[in-house]
């Protein structure tokens, strides 16, 4: 199956809008960056597999994922939430600040509106992941790097 690639603008247009709709729906204060995932994603599959979202209350109760991303509202529970998967295959995202450089393997970084990244290979690495070429080439910086 080819893969499908967006333009940047068009996917942006699609969180956008799934954000309005929530917004008119719920309530710009009820909705949550959650709720606008599950929406973005809903009905989408990568290699046949569904997508989905799912809460973990704590990090003792993270189970079967291969994604975890841990929000900025989250910043408490991070290294907790690192630990708790370390050395499993899943992979942890996030947008806090240092968190490529405190463990985590793929951290969001906003330079003049653009979503940039860095990434923890040693990390990934000890996890038994591997990031794809074409993904280290437009990293903003590769952090632990094994030899």
């Amino acid at each position: 199956m080819p893969r499908i690639v967006k333009p940047a603008a068009e996917r942006r247009a699609e969180i956008i809008a799934c954000a309005v709709a929530l917004f008119f729906e719920k309530g710009y204060e009820a909705t949550t960056i959650v709720d606008i995932l599950e929406r973005t994603i809903a009905g989408k599959t990568i290699n046949g597999r569904s997508c989905r979202v799912k809460v973990y209350p704590t990090p003792e109760h993270i189970d079967h994922c291969e994604i975890l991303f841990l929000p900025r509202s989250e910043a408490r529970q991070t290294q907790a939430a690192i630990a708790a998967v370390g050395g499993k295959p899943i992979l942890t995202v996030s947008e806090l600040e240092h968190f490529s450089s405190d463990g985590g393997m793929i951290e969001f970084v906003l330079i003049d509106d653009t979503v940039k990244f860095d990434i923890n290979l040693g990390a990934v690495e000890r996890s038994g992941l591997k990031i794809g070429s074409e993904l280290l080439r437009v990293a903003r910086g590769i952090k632990g790097r094994q030899r």
